[in-house]
């Protein structure tokens, strides 16, 4: 009785440590990992934000204004897959690289307006790494970063080493006219 006993607590605990790490956002993504988000991407398309794998990483109706997108290696790459998938094209090898190897969360407002985006995790305030304002529109903001005071989206990149990734956060928007709070739960996307 109690060796059948220890056998199911020491079960449970390898089925914990397994679960927690097949859930929330993975910070190192392997090659199938890679190989799924691009599928994905292909797959879903124009309707990617509908997908059952980005749902929990578009908040507050995204991609209409004042939307949220948490944007993970998995999530960066999926939506970079589908843009380039719907303009005929593959995403490429380097631009690939460059999403694996990005030290940083994003967190994407879709807003006119020029924001502050921080992220709680209890009591521990993130503050944002660098912040970019991008307008689809413009070429040049993927080089210096956006003008401040005419885009359509505001990016905050946050370093995965200062945050859980498994763990819930608030997202704090902080406007010219309001602050915003957000709940999010980090485990429920990839």
């Amino acid at each position: 009785m109690k060796r059948s006993i220890k056998m199911l607590f020491g079960l449970s605990i390898i089925l914990f440590l397994f679960s927690k790490n097949a859930l929330g956002i993975n910070v190192q993504l392997k090659q199938e990992d890679i190989d799924y988000a691009i599928k994905k991407g292909v797959e879903h398309g124009k309707d990617i934000f509908k997908s059952p794998d980005l749902k929990h990483a578009c908040i507050n109706y995204w991609p209409r204004q004042g939307g949220i997108l948490v944007r993970s290696k998995f999530v960066d790459l999926t939506v970079s897959t589908a843009m380039w998938f719907n303009e005929g094209q593959e995403v490429s090898v380097r631009e690939i690289k460059e999403i694996i190897s990005s030290p940083y969360l994003k967190v994407q407002v879709r807003t006119k307006d020029d924001v502050i985006i921080l992220l709680r995790q209890g009591e521990k305030i993130i503050k944002q790494v660098n912040i970019d304002y991008e307008d689809p529109c413009c070429e040049l903001c993927k080089f210096d970063g956006g003008n401040r005071y005419d885009h359509d989206f505001v990016t905050s990149n946050f370093l995965y080493s200062n945050l859980d990734p498994n763990a819930k956060a608030i997202i704090i928007v902080k406007g010219p006219y309001r602050e915003r709070e957000y709940n999010i739960d980090l485990s429920r996307i990839k």
